[in-house]
């Protein structure tokens, strides 16, 4: 059991460093998304001012989680409308260029989107993050 719990500590160390970048935050918010988990997209936003969203009051966390909500279901249906499929499930997500700032804490993401049953990638698509307190967040609306 000692083991374990080493193993297991060392795995999540090891798993909160890779988390550390612009591309991973993209990646698990797509990921939250498009699995119906906006609240988990929430907690790796900022606003405008770098503020965590999370830590706005509980009324304006839930209208941002309901616009996001609307937001997913709007373009789930538009993908599903244009590339006559059921059902929307992201395969990968294809990063074609991060550009970070000179100092390195801000970083303009774009990527792809690949769904399975398209043969195509979907549309170019960009972010932009910040780093907050030593983690990289999206910054909402941007």
């Amino acid at each position: 059991m000692k083991n374990f719990m080493l193993v297991l500590m060392v795995f999540v160390l090891a798993s909160c460093g890779m988390a550390n970048s612009p591309e991973k935050v993209v990646e698990n918010y797509v990921t939250n998304m498009f699995a119906g988990n906006i609240s988990e997209c929430v907690k790796v936003m900022v606003d405008s001012d770098n503020k965590a969203i999370s830590l706005l009051p509980e009324k304006e966390v839930k209208e941002i989680e309901e616009f996001l909500e609307g937001v997913t279901e709007y373009m789930v249906e538009s993908l599903k409308e244009e590339y006559e499929v059921e059902e929307i499930e992201i395969e990968s997500i294809d990063f074609t260029e991060v550009d970070y700032n000179e100092s390195k804490d801000k970083a303009k993401v774009s990527y792809q989107l690949k769904v399975k049953g398209i043969d195509k990638l979907v549309d170019d698509l960009n972010t932009n993050c910040v780093k907050v307190d030593g983690e990289w967040k999206m910054v909402l609306g941007n």
